[in-house]
């Protein structure tokens, strides 16, 4: 008995393995006549610092009115944070 494969599976197996049978997609964003985008950031947003300082009086506050778990928590999730974001 002969093996017979698709031509799809082989379509699909040279774009997997070879650099010039896949698909190539560039997106390119631009300002107004090609030029770069110019923003400014709005005042009215929360800076890092100012996440952080109210996210430590909900921590501190939960703290001292929480049980062990509570604490616990609070202990894993301020870890995390800083492993993230530093």
């Amino acid at each position: 008995m002969e093996q017979v494969y698709s031509d799809s599976l082989l379509a699909l197996l040279a774009r997997a393995r070879l650099p010039e049978f896949r698909e190539k997609q560039r997106i390119e964003h631009s300002g107004p006549g090609g030029g770069p985008i110019h923003f400014q950031r709005d005042p009215k947003l929360l800076t890092y610092q100012d996440i952080m300082h109210a996210l430590s009086i909900i921590a501190a506050r939960l703290w001292f009115n929480g049980g062990k778990l509570c604490r616990r928590i609070i202990g894993i999730a301020l870890l995390r944070s800083v492993l993230v974001f530093f």
